[in-house]
């Protein structure tokens, strides 16, 4: 008879299969300009101690949560968003939704990047999620459809989608935007507090210089990817302190009865907004930022025997 001994490659794989069956995941996905500081913070998210890099495209790492193993949390991001967007479908599934949260990373320091940025995420997003949450609309429909009994009131109810995926906009390098002049301060601000109460997003001003902030940081993001009931301080609005805006929140009383169309027509007076390039980012081989001694070498070689091959095929047409 044959051996029922299991092997350290069996064993291996049966522990692998039971934790994924026990690990309970959820997902956070960065997307933002480019060096607004997502690599950072996440870094800080991560205790990371090395020095953040450039992405080029979309990074994936992951942490388990300090109060428990079988808490995973995959960290998603995605590099300058305004021309890799064609890659959120790999990340924005319909199955990931219900345990994901968004984290839009903007450069406070560029004023100009501020509307057309967040314009071209959101909308990104709704045009990626709508699809799902109008199959789950109509699912509950005929769910709800098929049983007559039910009141009216509670079918109403029912129709509205269980799928909600919070975004929470992190206007970064907060301490360079102490520089600018009271009243830029304010409508940056107003804008953003408009943008998110319109969207339903929460807001929060951050800065990887300030460890109090930092902190913050650390809560909200350990909030969403390990889903930890944290206490947070109240809705802050005061513009000439780091903004805290949770989406539940009204910002009424620093908008002054301005609407989101009137701001976003003063940024774009004050501040000549960028255009959107779908363009592809220069060549990483050539960026210092990203040197490999020995793939370096090789490379090199490589293009050293194709260019040698070029100058021979045209020696030999001549």
């Amino acid at each position: 008879m044959g051996s029922t001994r299991k092997t350290v490659w069996d064993l291996g794989i049966e522990l692998g299969h039971n934790r994924s069956q026990t690990v309970a995941k959820r997902s956070l996905l960065f997307l933002g300009s480019k060096q607004s500081g997502k690599t950072s913070i996440i870094h800080r998210f991560l205790d990371k101690k090395d020095e953040p890099k450039p992405t080029l495209a979309l990074d994936y790492s992951y942490t388990r949560s300090d109060q428990s193993e079988n808490q995973q949390c995959d960290v998603w991001e995605l590099g300058e968003a305004t021309y890799l967007l064609k890659l959120l479908p790999f990340v924005l599934k319909e199955e990931q939704l219900k345990s994901m949260a968004i984290i839009l990373v903007l450069d406070l320091s560029k004023p100009h990047e501020l509307v057309p940025i967040t314009e071209c995420l959101l909308n990104t997003i709704s045009m990626r999620i709508s699809p799902f949450m109008k199959k789950h609309s109509e699912d509950r429909r005929s769910s709800i459809s098929k049983n007559k009994s039910e009141r009216r009131s509670s079918m109403i109810k029912k129709l509205l989608p269980d799928i909600t995926i919070p975004i929470i906009i992190m206007a970064n390098k907060y301490d360079l935007l102490q520089e600018m002049e009271p009243e830029d301060l304010k409508l940056i601000s107003k804008y953003l507090c408009s943008l998110c109460q319109s969207q339903g997003c929460s807001l929060i001003y951050t800065s990887i210089k300030r460890d109090q902030l930092v902190s913050r940081i650390r809560l909200l993001l350990k909030k969403h990817g390990f889903n930890e009931q944290t206490e947070f301080p109240e809705a802050r609005f005061d513009y000439t302190k780091p903004i805290w805006m949770p989406s539940e929140s009204d910002p009424s009383n620093l908008l002054d009865g301005d609407s989101l169309e009137m701001l976003k027509n003063m940024m774009i007076k004050r501040w000549k907004p960028i255009e959107i390039e779908l363009k592809l980012p220069d060549d990483p081989a050539k960026d210092d930022n990203f040197k490999e001694r020995d793939i370096d070498i090789i490379r090199s070689q490589r293009y050293q025997e194709l260019e040698n091959y070029r100058h021979h095929m045209d020696h030999k047409t001549d």
